[in-house]
C-alpha cells in the first residue's frame, strides 16, 4: 500500500466519523491532521478536494438531489518538500 492509499484510508475513516467534516478543510489543515502527518514524511498534500455525488434531477418546479451527497473519493497531489 503506497502512501496515497494509506492518506486516502486515513481521510475515509474520518468522514465516516463525522460526515462532511473534510468538506471545509483546506490544504493545510489536512496537512496538520496528526494521522496524515505521520505518515506523509517528505511530502504536502496540495489541492485537496472533497469529490460527492451531488447529481441532482429537476423535477417540474423543483430539483431533487439523487446522489444525496455520498461521499465518491478525495484528489490531492503530493508534492515533495524542499
Amino acid at each position: 500500500m503506497d502512501i496515497d492509499d494509506k492518506i486516502r484510508d486515513i481521510l475515509h475513516s474520518l468522514d465516516s466519523k463525522n460526515p462532511g467534516c473534510l468538506d471545509l478543510l483546506d490544504d493545510n489543515a489536512i496537512n496538520n491532521i496528526p494521522e496524515i502527518k505521520a505518515i506523509r514524511y517528505k511530502w504536502h498534500i496540495r489541492d485537496f478536494k472533497v469529490n460527492r455525488d451531488n447529481e441532482t434531477i429537476i423535477i417540474r418546479d423543483y430539483t431533487k438531489n439523487i446522489g444525496c451527497n455520498k461521499l465518491k473519493g478525495f484528489s490531492f497531489k503530493l508534492i515533495p518538500k524542499i
